[in-house]
């Protein structure tokens, strides 16, 4: 494990994430919204790699449940992304 305590929810896990992107030498941003083709979309955790070429963005969805993920959900997030 990365960090020495396991999250309490999904606010504290999204803090740790940033956290772990933060240490490693990226820009985050938490909550940022984004324009998409349809809208826009808040994402919990924005990164951006600049150390890496050509520079990566990543888009990290923060979800803490204690249950399988429904396929609807894990589809929907995949239409988005698109």
């Amino acid at each position: 494990m990365i960090f020495d305590r396991e999250p309490q929810n999904w606010k504290e896990l999204q803090d740790l994430v940033k956290q772990l992107f933060d240490e490693i030498g990226c820009k985050t941003e938490l909550e940022k919204e984004i324009k998409l083709a349809r809208g826009t979309k808040k994402i919990d955790v924005y990164v951006e790699d600049v150390c890496s070429t050509p520079a990566m963005v990543y888009l990290c969805e923060c979800k803490y449940w204690n249950k399988k993920i429904p396929k609807d959900v894990i589809y929907a997030f995949r239409t988005v992304v698109t």
